[in-house]
């Protein structure tokens, strides 16, 4: 019988659900992590009434800071559901990474500079972010990276 090549989803055809549930608690951590770090800061630097604040000698301004709070109310949410938790990790790994390119690569841009904190501190910040991204995106797609047969072992046939 002929094969018939379907589109392959990586988190419903023979998905490992025992990563997700281990991943999850990742999620869990991270979100706790950054609700707690951007809440506070992003609340330091509203109160202060400068729209920034330092934090262990590091300027955060309070974009950077809702960015980190808001990551991690996402995580939070997304950590109930796989397809959530895969798509927030992918746009996670994607948008830190671009953020730390352009942070590492522009320096005193002006309102940006002041409303992104592009600089060494926020750069490694947008760094770690992204790269934690990364590892959820290979922790929650474990079978799709680590089976060398695993588009052949999920095809239908007819």
């Amino acid at each position: 019988m002929p094969t018939r090549h379907v589109i392959i989803d990586p988190i419903a055809d023979g998905s490992n659900d025992l990563a997700f549930r281990r991943g999850r608690w990742i999620l869990v951590g991270q979100g706790i992590v950054f609700v707690l770090a951007g809440g506070w800061a992003l609340t330091m630097a509203l109160i202060g009434g400068s729209g920034y604040v330092f934090v262990a000698d590091v300027h955060v301004p309070a974009v950077q800071a809702g960015l980190v709070a808001a990551t991690g109310l996402a995580s939070l949410a997304c950590a109930l559901r796989r397809r959530a938790a895969a798509l927030l990790s992918g746009v996670q790994a994607s948008l830190f990474w671009l953020l730390f390119v352009v942070s590492a690569a522009v320096r005193d841009s002006g309102p940006w500079q002041a409303l992104f904190g592009y600089d060494a501190g926020g750069s490694l910040a947008y760094l770690a972010i992204a790269v934690l991204g990364l590892v959820l995106v290979l922790w929650l797609f474990p079978r799709a990276l680590s089976d060398p047969d695993w588009p052949a072992s999920v095809m239908r046939r007819d």
